[in-house]
């Protein structure tokens, strides 16, 4: 059943409205502040908008948050905040492009990571390009879609995997190549052609130690804090040995990284002429037509017919396919890892903390430089101690969330967790058992006293969840949300903007 849609409420006085679409497995955050000075009276910022490939009624859903956006905003847009290439953050601005076309964007913030005049920039998209090639390419081969061992569920987690670049099984290739411009970036490349060419006021957006701010804001900082400019740090998505860092160390995926290397010379279609793609020189390979004449072939493994025997799951041809969810995996997390990362100091001196899906380097990066705070120089701690709402990485995923130098320091007591989450999609459809990952939504429960606004779970969910005792009632906070009841078109949550005298 389509969720009602809410019509817009007054916006009140001396609050910042937070809005969470509710379109699934995606992310899509409409900010808007009261604006100081002359002209327009509300200050809008919206990071992302997109929904995972795969999602029921995804691109019809995303169309209409883009409309909802359109009317919300009165088609004006002061800030369009993108964090990274992943289709969950970006389909809109291809599936709802024309409905973004009737928005008009002041600014389009990006990271450094996309700035085309910045050599190490330009030399990691460029291998991001080429390995996201190479996974369209195995993503439309049959042995890909059907599974190595015949599981339609090998097939679909490695499909789940390639979804977070747009990419779609028997269609992969040729989304890669549908650029109008030729760039072979795909879809999520498409998307942020577009959103750059969206203003002429691009910002390329640096990690460093000095806020900035907006005309317009009062009262009102931006902290870039990612993604680090060390290839090194990017690239350090899972913990260490040690396991420390994230709720839980991910040992099994680092044991086969020797198979994600052999992955990145996956073959393409030429190579299947030479050869070259097999694990073993062809000479010691027999082919399917030499086997069939063989007679202790015919009597070990053939059924009498000139087809193949069942047992042509033996065959290690297509070993590869493991390697290549290896990539895929590895490629989504160094992906994440490039985010945006913006924290935003409010006139009370709290902060909102939106980190698109970091992973563990860029989170541990925010700590090695001082931060100024007014006349003091402060480190990460200070800014995740004075966090009062935090947008849940990857959907709660177990390594997008920092342990002890992330959300073990989000002490503040009005602490509010948005959490983009659907948990069947996640579950079901895509295989992602630990989405969101027990250990660490735990915490988040106790640290937020249960306040986690997520669009799959109700109000009454959200009070009387059985699986944590600690959770205590959401009620005192009622009045802050707007939709939960219904489970809307979106979720608003306000936040009381304490200005000083001076």
């Amino acid at each position: 059943m389509a969720k009602k849609q809410l019509s817009n409420q007054p916006f009140p006085a001396n609050k910042l409205r937070i809005r969470m679409y509710c379109q699934g497995l995606g992310d899509c955050f409409l900010l808007t502040f009261p604006r100081t000075g002359a002209g327009r009276k509300e200050f809008h910022v919206l990071i992302d908008c997109g929904v995972i490939v795969g999602q029921p009624d995804g691109p019809a859903k995303i169309r209409q948050v883009a409309a909802h956006v359109a009317e919300a905003t009165n088609s004006q847009i002061d800030v369009l905040a993108v964090t990274h290439e992943h289709w969950d953050h970006l389909s809109g601005f291809v599936d709802a492009q024309e409905e973004f076309k009737k928005i008009k964007f002041d600014q389009v913030w990006l990271s450094w990571m996309e700035n085309p005049e910045e050599p190490m920039a330009v030399s990691l998209q460029a291998d991001r390009d080429a390995k996201k090639q190479k996974l369209a390419m195995a993503l439309d081969r049959e042995q890909v879609r059907l599974g190595v061992d015949g599981k339609q569920s090998d097939a679909e987690k490695f499909a789940g995997l390639a979804g977070f670049f747009g990419l779609e099984p028997g269609t992969a290739v040729k989304s890669m190549n549908d650029d109008s411009e030729g760039l072979d970036r795909g879809r999520t490349g498409a998307a942020l052609n577009f959103v750059s060419q969206t203003t002429d006021d691009r910002w390329y957006l640096e990690p460093g130690s000095e806020p900035f701010t907006i005309d317009g804001l009062k009262g009102v900082e931006f902290f870039v804090l990612g993604p680090p400019r060390d290839d090194k740090a990017i690239k350090k998505d899972k913990p260490t040995k040690k396991g420390d860092e994230v709720f839980r160390s991910d040992s099994a995926a680092s044991a086969h990284r020797l198979e994600a290397l052999a992955a990145l010379d996956m073959p393409d279609d030429s190579d299947q002429v030479d050869g070259s793609h097999l694990p073993f020189a062809s000479r010691y390979g027999v082919s399917l037509e030499q086997a069939l004449d063989d007679p202790f072939y015919r009597q070990m493994y053939d059924d009498g017919t000139d087809e193949p025997h069942p047992a042509d799951w033996q065959r290690i041809d297509d070993l590869w396919m493991f390697s290549a969810s290896e990539f895929a995996l590895q490629l989504d997390a160094d992906t994440n890892n490039t985010s945006l990362v913006l924290a935003i100091r409010l006139p009370s001196d709290k902060v909102l903390l939106f980190p698109g899906d970091a992973q563990v380097g860029n989170w541990e990066s925010w700590h090695s430089r001082k931060y100024k705070w007014g006349a003091q120089d402060v480190e990460a701690q200070h800014l995740l101690h004075n966090t009062i709402v935090y947008k849940v990485g990857h959907h709660g995923s177990h390594n997008a969330t920092l342990r002890d130098k992330g959300l073990m320091m989000m002490d503040d007591p009005d602490l509010v967790a948005l959490l983009p989450v659907d948990e069947d999609v996640a579950h079901v459809k895509k295989h992602w058992n630990d989405m969101p990952f027990t250990p660490m939504l735990k915490e988040l429960k106790s640290r937020t006293q249960g306040r986690i606004l997520r669009p799959d779970h109700d109000l009454k969910h959200s009070e009387t969840d059985p699986d944590d005792e600690s959770v205590v009632s959401w009620v005192a906070s009622k009045e802050k949300v707007i939709g939960m009841p219904d489970r809307s078109l979106y979720l608003d949550y306000f936040v009381p903007l304490k200005y000083s005298s001076a």
